[in-house]
């Protein structure tokens, strides 16, 4: 084993990592693997801070020059190459996005995506688009911290010593907490606090702060038996909390922005100090082969993972894609790390090109890279091609029928007055050797279809007896046009993005409605979790209507909260009911965009039916 090199922090990594992945294919499946992304924040400051401490004690001094080149050498060839890898086959299968693409691949480039996406106003949380280099913001930071910390560090230690420096970065981290807390709402998109750099500077100056506590580089290998258990006795209770907070803590989850990253972050300082200490029970279990091994390729995982995802998923509707589907994201993740790793990391971080003096070794990683290059992006040219094939054979086609319909125009009187006799016979003959089938057919047909037409029409005319209001969100706008059909004179309210925080206003200028002769439908759970009191609040301003609560179908960890909410509060009104979406689009991914929660055509029109057909019973009764 490497002289310096703690195991333990690979397995830490290697925990975070998986939680990242596992989030990212589904949200439900861990709600807060999100938070693993803060554990390499703090784990990276610790590290970098404590790189450059041990530079310090061992030169007496801090060369930046060197420290940079490390860096850029560790992390920008993989992230080069994984973008030409997107961009490839974007170019060749998703043009669509190509405009989008090119904004994100050169704020990636220039490691500013963070602040890129903040400008953008995209909602990392809540935006369904296809955003393949979406993950690459916290990269950005990590590059943006690289860049401003040695020089701090170095310009610090000429007016204090080590308690001045220590209170200094506690002093700014707490300013960086706080600044979190006074932006945030709720009700509005969190961008600005998820990835801004000031906002989440908290995190990794909390691991700076321990490396000037907790010097790797000095512990002893046979610390006493009392310390490590003592030291354990904080890590594990706290590695613990952290995989509690992964599995029950979500982007909703109330004070997260307001000071329980913090708190996370506070207690994994625990864990990465007892993860380090040889022979300890958390360092021995985070140690193991397996973690160590994921620990190693953390970085190429985190890389490649996100692009994978977000372009198998796709091709399926979220949140109800099959199990191969997984499976696939999953192999090829780990396919391309481990290439990555091997062909493109480790050769551009050992050799330094001043020094390869060596053609051969040079020629060797050139050669390598090509070659990956072109083996994964050769498939693609003719996958593209065996997918214009059948569109040339079709234009072949359709230009050659014009011809020979011109020709059969061309043709004698005769042969075209035989013809039409000829058909006339043959249409006459099966007539009457079907038509009594076919006319039973056609009455039974008719009469189902008018039996089923009837039924819809009874239900919308008894709701348009009623003064009917809308208000939701952008599921709701989707519908509007089919909604407009069966009600026409209907009030509808439907706006994207809008959350039960920013419904609750507008539902307060709608008290119009509030009388029993109003149907009012809220769809309002796609954009967020919310508590049993806002549902409360909005369901109370119409106290004396028909209120009806749509169930959400939106792939993301609040979903069978907000579900459960609204089941019991039309349990608790009497003048609530529930139109349950949610159980009723189980199974039809036809139904769906590919976020699995916009709808297509099919699915516009079974929700407005399941709404018409519900509303209609209830007031039936």
């Amino acid at each position: 084993m490497k002289k310096n090199y703690f195991p333990g922090l690979d397995g830490l990594r290697a925990v975070a990592v998986i939680a990242i992945i596992i989030y990212h294919l589904n949200p439900q499946w861990l709600p807060g693997g999100f938070l693993g992304v803060d554990t390499f924040f703090i784990i990276s400051g610790y590290l970098i801070t404590s790189i450059l401490l041990n530079e310090k004690n061992t030169t007496g001094k801090i060369d930046l020059v060197k420290f940079y080149i490390k860096r850029l050498r560790r992390l920008l060839p993989a992230v080069i190459f994984m973008i030409c890898c997107v961009f490839q086959y974007c170019l060749m299968f998703e043009q669509s996005i190509l405009y989008q693409l090119k904004k994100d691949m050169l704020a990636a480039l220039l490691y500013v995506s963070n602040w890129y996406y903040i400008f953008d106003g995209l909602d990392y949380f809540q935006s369904f688009e296809m955003r393949p280099l979406k993950h690459l913001w916290s990269l950005a930071i990590e590059e943006q911290f690289y860049l401003f910390f040695p020089l701090s560090l170095i310009l610090l230690g000429k007016f204090f010593k080590k308690k001045g420096i220590i209170i200094t970065y506690l002093v700014i981290s707490i300013l960086s907490l706080l600044l979190m807390m006074f932006l945030f709402d709720p009700a509005e998109n969190i961008a600005r606090i998820y990835f801004g750099t000031d906002t989440r500077l908290q995190s990794m100056l909390l691991g700076v702060i321990l490396a000037f506590i907790w010097v790797p580089f000095k512990l002893k290998s046979d610390i006493p038996w009392t310390y490590r258990f003592a030291i354990d006795l904080v890590g594990i209770p706290s590695f613990i909390i952290l995989l509690l907070g992964f599995f029950y803590v979500s982007e909703t989850t109330p004070m997260l922005f307001e000071g329980g990253l913090y708190y996370l972050g506070f207690i994994t300082l625990f864990i990465i100090a007892s993860s380090i200490v040889n022979k300890g029970i958390l360092a021995t279990f985070l140690s193991n082969r397996l973690f160590v091994q994921i620990g190693k390729y953390s970085y190429s995982l985190y890389l490649w993972h996100y692009p994978i995802i977000a372009i198998v998923s796709h091709h399926f509707v979220q949140g109800q894609m099959p199990v191969y589907a997984y499976m696939l994201c999953i192999i090829l993740t780990i396919l391309m790390a481990i290439i990555s790793f091997h062909v493109i990391e480790e050769p551009f971080r050992k050799y330094s090109f001043k020094k390869l003096t060596n053609v051969k070794q040079r020629k060797n990683i050139f050669t390598l890279a090509l070659a990956l290059y072109l083996v994964v992006s050769t498939p693609f040219f003719y996958a593209n091609a065996d997918a214009k094939a059948p569109e040339t054979a079709h234009k072949k086609t359709t230009t050659a029928n014009p011809k020979q319909a011109k020709k059969t125009v061309a043709d004698p009187k005769k042969a075209k007055d035989k013809a039409e006799k000829e058909k006339l016979a043959k249409e006459q003959s099966k007539a009457k050797e079907d038509a009594k089938n076919k006319d039973a057919k056609d009455k039974t047909d008719k009469e189902k279809s008018s039996k089923e037409k009837t039924q819809s029409e009874k239900y919308a005319d008894i709701i348009n007896k009623y003064q009917v209001l809308m208000i939701g969100d952008s599921v709701l706008v989707d519908i509007e046009s089919w909604v407009r059909e069966k009600y026409p004179n209907a009030y509808i309210d439907g706006e994207i993005g809008r959350s039960i925080y920013k419904a609750i206003p507008v539902a307060s200028g709608y008290q119009r409605f509030n009388n029993k002769n109003s149907v009012v439908v809220l769809e309002v759970g796609t954009n967020g979790d919310f508590q049993d009191y806002h549902l409360k609040e909005l369901v109370k301003m119409f106290d004396k209507a028909n209120v009806y609560l749509v169930t959400t179908r939106v792939p993301r960890s609040y979903e069978g909260h907000v579900n459960q909410l609204m089941k019991e509060a039309a349990k608790k009104y009497k003048n609530v009911h529930l139109i349950d979406w949610y159980a009723a689009s189980a199974g039809h991914v036809e139904y769906f965009a590919p976020d699995g929660i916009h709808l297509e055509a099919p699915g516009s029109e079974a929700m407005t039916e399941l709404i018409n057909t519900e509303i209609g019973k209830s007031l039936s009764k």
